[in-house]
């Protein structure tokens, strides 16, 4: 996403992205009513560590778990470039499958979480070359799997509300938007990956929401800390200071702020520096 994001970017504009293993979608532009901003939260994230490799070895977990329901067999991609295991149904992506078909046919057939002592003991091939099942600790399989799924629909939510909003404003949009940005906060939450501290920028937000000030925000990235995006109306500057300035309290300094944005660096272009 970072590296897409830095490339590719368009000022002004949502870059849709289809990480299958990146398929890049028409940039989609910000109406000229709303405007974003973010917030880091102090945290140091690192997808390094352990609360992300579990959550993502938790998803795999689930998408084993299901492909079993179906009787499907997962394989090694021979043809890809990167190292992967795929199915006949799904390609091995989780998202593929709709929210509605996961609702009612698997999620309660998988575990709330599982220790990786069970898993070790028993026959369990881990279709994730990049995570590795680890003694003594829990995995939330429901809660993860249930992300990747419901993660790809919400996403698929917001761009269509955006695209929508290029031709008639709605201040009922707006506030789905929102909305969809607080549910996708919620489930890092679930997955094991929030943290207090973003978890109070959205708390501040919340307190300035309302027409023609602040939608909705959410943690980015990988969670577990990093920087909360939030969405509001362009002239809703002062309710995010407000917003900044209870946290920098709380922090005890003024954190970093993100407002505006350059051009990817495919249309800004590339400057070598050398040395003399």
């Amino acid at each position: 996403m970072d590296q897409a994001a830095s490339i590719l970017g368009k000022n002004g504009h949502i870059l849709p992205l289809l990480c299958q293993p990146c398929q890049l979608f028409t940039p989609v532009k910000l109406p000229e009513e709303l405007q974003l901003w973010a917030i880091d939260s102090g945290v140091k994230h690192a997808v390094t560590g352990i609360e992300y490799e579990a959550a993502r070895a938790a998803g795999f977990i689930g998408y084993s778990r299901i492909c079993a329901i179906e009787g499907l067999t997962i394989y090694k991609d021979e043809s890809a470039t990167i190292p992967r295991f795929i199915d006949p149904q799904w390609n091995g992506y989780l998202c593929n499958i709709s929210s509605s078909l996961f609702r009612s046919r698997y999620e309660q057939q998988l575990p709330e979480t599982i220790l990786g002592d069970l898993l070790l003991d028993s026959n369990y091939v881990h279709p994730d070359p990049f995570t590795t099942i680890r003694a003594g600790v829990e995995y939330r399989v429901r809660a993860c799997t249930r992300y990747a799924i419901e993660e790809q629909n919400r996403i698929e939510l917001f761009v269509e509300l955006m695209r929508g909003l290029a031709t008639a404003s709605s201040a009922r949009a707006y506030r789905l938007l929102g909305d969809l940005m607080f549910q996708s906060h919620w489930s890092y939450t679930e997955c094991g990956l929030g943290a207090q501290e973003t978890d109070r920028i959205i708390d501040f937000v919340r307190d300035e929401l309302g027409p023609n000030q602040l939608y909705g925000a959410k943690i980015t990235g990988g969670g577990a800390g990093g920087t909360v995006a939030i969405l509001g109306a362009r002239d809703a500057k002062p309710h995010f200071d407000r917003v900044v300035s209870r946290y920098a309290r709380e922090l005890g300094s003024k954190p970093y702020v993100f407002e505006g944005s350059s051009q990817g660096a495919d249309e800004f272009g590339v400057i070598v520096l050398e040395s003399k």
